[in-house]
């Protein structure tokens, strides 16, 4: 755990989703590249912003003559998160213990995650249900030097 710990911010580099069932392709919710950076300290913690990448298209500067969509686009394309972590190495899972949320998904969960590390990528792998889908994940992000 104080390896993904001393990882001072790692910068988001894909995320992909795939349905489970083996005729499913893969989908990029966040683009194929994403901008993104989350951060991890020495007491445990971790923050992240993930944004889809290249951006949604907008007709105005002016945030106040968005029309719906323009307004709903960027919530479908951002996610922000900060919680705790524990980690369990012999297993490699980190379990996320969350304080915070964009939508509100995970506050109040237990969510073990495992992962792959590497010298300069941290790798975690999940699974979960959406919408009657089972589906699988798997965030790329990259030590910021």
């Amino acid at each position: 755990m104080s390896k993904i710990a001393n990882r001072a911010a790692l910068r988001s580099v894909r995320f992909r989703k795939e349905d489970r069932e083996p005729r499913a392709a893969s989908v990029y919710p966040y683009g194929k590249a994403p901008a993104g950076l989350r951060r991890y300290d020495s007491t445990g913690h971790m923050a992240a912003q993930v944004m889809k990448n290249p951006t949604h298209d907008v007709a105005s500067d002016d945030r106040e003559r968005f029309n719906t969509q323009e307004k709903v686009a960027p919530f479908d394309g951002y996610v922000a998160y900060f919680w705790r972590l524990e980690g369990d190495v012999s297993r490699k899972v980190v379990i996320h213990l969350p304080d915070a949320h964009l939508s509100r998904l995970y506050i109040g969960r237990r969510e073990e995650r495992h992962y792959q590390l590497g010298d300069d990528e941290l790798v975690p792998c999940e699974t979960w249900q959406q919408s009657g889908v089972s589906w699988s994940g798997v965030r790329v992000s990259q030590r910021v030097r």
